[in-house]
């Protein structure tokens, strides 16, 4: 195909990226402040100089023709390089007003947002972040959107177009009251699926971990708590016989002052890296840029976990 682009408006590329994310035109005009006629017409305009259909109406939405399918990620990187090359002359963290939007659980929000908020202080302090907890499902969609400038996770899967940075490693450890009548300073798997034990669980899950390290042997746990909110637990293991299994960096900050111990779980169980993953469309967004290099320099002055004792 021969396109002669000083004959295209290139806004009809920014209608064609809103209309491809969207899959509606209604949602499109609302992301570009548009009516939907006005949608509809760029559309029509883009589809006469381009000679293809672009987009198709079905019961999923409007779907891209192959056309578009293959001018799709070209469009996004080339409105991408545009929009930073913009931001990049403008963008001063020490008088920038930014918003940045960051996608994360509540295990995130509990170990990167402090030291996030005290860093953002002294150097951008008129930035300001909006965490939302978003579904996996859903977090790709609204990276490639830009509704979100950052997701955390530790478990998502990323295809073309999407980057990933390990930000640091964590490991599983049990949590059980200092006076524990039944838990030394080890336990075995028989007395372990005896006790009750509650359920981290910020995703809504039934199952964790070490649920499904058992259930290789045909065992499981007895769960009396199912808590989405890690500020729960400290609390509760305090006052009952209750053990839990859960990630050592998160539980850490919560043990000061309280008559609580780390063991290390009877089974093993696999540590896991949390990741800070963005779209290719910001990947040369300076605000983005800066603000992934800030959150990876916090995170490396993270401390050592202490090494954890072999399994007999």
């Amino acid at each position: 195909m021969n396109i002669e682009l000083n004959k295209i408006d290139l806004n009809l590329f920014v209608v064609f990226d809103a209309v491809y994310v969207e899959k509606n035109l209604t949602r499109a005009g609302d992301r570009l402040g548009m009516s939907q006629p006005a949608v509809s017409n760029a559309l029509a305009r883009l589809r006469r100089e381009l000679k293809d259909k672009l987009f198709v109406k079905t019961s999923q939405g409007m779907q891209p023709t192959a056309l578009a399918q293959q001018l799709a990620v070209p469009i996004q990187q080339a409105l991408g390089l545009f929009n930073s090359s913009l931001c990049s002359v403008e963008f001063d963290p020490a008088t920038s007003d930014r918003v940045f939007r960051l996608a994360m659980t509540d295990y995130g929000a509990s170990l990167l947002l402090p030291e996030l908020a005290a860093h953002l202080k002294a150097l951008a302090p008129n930035v300001s972040i909006k965490v939302q907890h978003l579904t996996e499902s859903t977090i790709q969609k609204s990276l490639e959107a830009g509704k979100i400038d950052l997701a955390f996770s530790s478990q998502m899967r990323v295809g073309a177009g999407f980057y990933e940075k390990t930000l640091y490693r964590d490991r599983f450890v049990c949590l059980v009251r200092m006076d524990h009548p039944e838990v030394g300073d080890t336990i075995e798997v028989d007395q372990f699926v005896k006790l009750y034990h509650i359920l981290y669980a910020p995703q809504g899950g039934h199952l964790g971990v070490v649920d499904r390290e058992l259930a290789k042997s045909g065992l499981s746990l007895k769960i009396a708590v199912y808590a989405p909110h890690v500020l729960t637990i400290p609390s509760i293991i305090e006052r009952t016989d209750y053990i839990t299994t859960i990630p050592e960096r998160l539980i850490r900050p919560y043990l000061e002052g309280r008559k609580l111990r780390l063991i290390e779980p009877p089974v093993s169980v696999p540590g896991f890296d949390m990741k800070q993953f963005w779209h290719q469309t910001t990947a040369n967004d300076a605000p983005n840029k800066w603000l992934r290099d800030l959150i990876a320099d916090l995170c490396a002055e993270f401390p050592e976990l202490p090494p954890a004792r072999r399994h007999q």
